[in-house]
């Protein structure tokens, strides 16, 4: 048995994870106009339009909307599909980069603390966010919390990946539309086919070449098969710890991503 797969049978039985108050209605649905989840959310009698970041554990909010809301260091009640969300860490400042991301404005973005307490599924085959009553089945690893760097706050990254066969650490970036980012430095022996007729992608302020690879698997499921990705060299700004993949959001296009927070795990279905 695979070490996620004991994880998830032991501590399954001790914690079941918490139930939203209306975790069977139909959730919020995704915007769109992005393929990154960007949902509607109510705050103090507004209508926010609101993107989830898994790479940062803080909220961030426009300046009218931190104004709008009196935001003072934290961010409090937010509803999402009908859900409070709880007090959490925010600021206030520039959505640029998020903006462009997205590809129109936003009023903010939802840092993963948001959602400590929670279990929360991201559907992009239907483009919804819901909270789930129960977990959903599906190939399941633990969530590690590596760190990019020593100034990184923890992230939401995992095991049980191979790309190729090679194995590999991912970490999970919902405001990235592509689907893989690999760092060429931590996979020596992974090839990769140049993909002349893809554009180039900036990433973290480095431009990547498109290339091709044959298969990224998470334990027996294969998440995507003969299919783009993009290669960071070592000029590029490499992880120092073992992240070796970044995820994004088109390796899980047609599939359900649940991230259960309290319990530190990640399902697929």
């Amino acid at each position: 048995m695979r070490r996620s797969a004991f994880v998830a049978v032991t501590t399954g039985a001790l914690v079941a994870g918490p139930r939203a108050a209306r975790a069977a209605n139909a959730g919020a649905p995704f915007d769109g106009r992005t393929r990154i989840p960007v949902v509607r959310a109510r705050a103090a009698g507004r209508d926010l339009v609101l993107a989830f970041d898994t790479g940062s554990p803080q909220s961030r909010l426009s300046q009218q909307a931190a104004g709008t809301l009196g935001l003072g260091g934290a961010l409090a009640g937010v509803t999402v599909a009908g859900t409070d969300l709880r007090a959490h860490p925010a600021v206030a400042g520039d959505l640029g980069k998020w903006n462009a991301l997205a590809g129109f404005a936003l009023d903010g973005v939802l840092g993963y603390e948001a959602f400590r307490d929670r279990v929360v599924t991201l559907d992009y085959r239907t483009g919804r966010l819901t909270f789930p009553d129960a977990l959903p089945d599906g190939e399941t690893t633990t969530i590690t919390w590596l760190r990019y760097d020593d100034r990184s706050p923890q992230l939401v990254t995992f095991g049980d990946v191979t790309v190729d066969g090679f194995p590999a650490v991912a970490q999970l970036d919902t405001m990235m539309s592509k689907t893989a980012v690999i760092f060429e430095t931590k996979l020596p022996d992974l090839a990769i086919d140049n993909d002349l007729r893809a554009p180039s992608y900036e990433y973290a302020g480095e431009v990547l070449r498109p290339g091709r690879i044959g298969s990224v698997r998470l334990g027996t499921t294969t998440l995507a098969a003969s299919f783009h990705v993009y290669s960071a060299d070592a000029r590029a700004h490499v992880p120092a710890t073992e992240i070796s993949l970044i995820a994004g959001v088109a390796l899980f296009a047609r599939r359900a991503l649940t991230l259960d927070f309290p319990g530190s795990r990640l399902i697929v279905s």
